[in-house]
């Protein structure tokens, strides 16, 4: 399995796990898309990590990349929902 593969795994897993915890939540009127998003995010992430680092990074380099990744990714999300204006 090449090391690609084994990233974009590992989103997805990190993704649903990440996701996963909607459906405990009362009166949520879909929770399989929003788990599908999340494993998607998860994807998108470990993508972009991927192709940003390579095997002579330094660790500090990938938790930074992953972090700031993670970070706009879910700042789309929230921005798309409405931001501040839906408290969501």
């Amino acid at each position: 399995m090449s090391s690609r593969a084994r990233v974009v795994i590992a989103g997805a897993v990190v993704g649903f796990l990440d996701s996963c915890f909607i459906w405990f939540v009362p009166g949520e009127p879909y929770p399989n898309f929003i788990v599908a998003a999340g494993t998607l995010k998860g994807v998108l992430t470990a993508l972009l990590i991927a192709t940003s680092v390579d095997h002579a990074s330094s660790l500090g380099k990938a938790l930074g990349s992953g972090a700031l990744y993670g970070l706009l990714l879910s700042a789309g999300v929230f921005l798309a929902k409405g931001g501040w204006a839906s408290w969501d």
